[in-house]
């Protein structure tokens, strides 16, 4: 009989345990980016980690935030994710929602304490992202929460500017009623100037669960 330390053993088991690990967090991950809310109950039930990240640094609360998934996100947060958590740009759940326009998403996130100023990498605030890709009714509602419009980013760029960049006049009236101010006086300056400025996107992958 070959006699094997325990040692080796326990250090198989917790190899073993340390990879299924990996590979649950992994299966959560792309489930919160492609899935519905009962495959992510279930990983989470299992014991994957709802504060897991991609290799972008996003978490499963940022991918449901970015997709409008709110019963996931309830659920996400109710386990323990946390809200401020950013990814690898400093994009939070909140930035993400207000980018993809999902008003309920905002809501909830706010309702939970989420910093409604938060500065991703190029100081971009969420109402900045929501002017930037037209999101009308995102950048409403984060003024009427309280956004401050006249904030700046890395640039010098405020709402309004991204607002006048992306042609969103209806966001530029909103604004405008609000006192935001801008360094450019007209639509092409502004394209001109965004354009010609480094710009910091919100970066988030998409892991396959194997």
């Amino acid at each position: 009989m070959i006699w094997v330390p325990l040692g080796v053993f326990v250090l198989a088991a917790a190899r073993l345990a340390a990879q299924t690990s990996r590979d649950m967090n992994r299966e959560l991950l792309h489930a919160s980016a492609t899935a519905g809310v009962d495959q992510i109950r279930e990983l989470l039930d299992k014991g994957a980690d709802p504060n897991s990240e991609d290799e972008v640094g996003a978490t499963p609360l940022i991918n449901v935030a970015s997709r409008g998934n709110n019963k996931a996100l309830r659920l996400l947060i109710e386990v323990g994710a946390r809200i401020e958590e950013d990814g690898k740009n400093g994009c939070t759940p909140l930035t993400w929602a207000a980018k993809n326009g999902w008003e309920k998403t905002i809501e909830l996130l706010l309702d939970r304490g989420a910093n409604i100023d938060h500065r991703d990498k190029g100081q971009m605030t969420p109402l900045m992202r929501a002017a930037w890709n037209g999101q009308l009714k995102a950048a409403e509602l984060l003024i009427k929460r309280g956004a401050d419009v006249k904030a700046e980013d890395a640039n010098g760029n405020t709402a309004l500017t991204y607002a006048m960049a992306s042609r969103s006049s209806r966001i530029q009236g909103v604004l405008l009623r609000q006192g935001t101010p801008s360094k450019v006086r007209s639509q092409d300056e502004a394209i001109a100037k965004v354009k010609s400025e480094p710009f910091v996107s919100c970066a988030r992958a998409v892991l396959s669960p194997s």
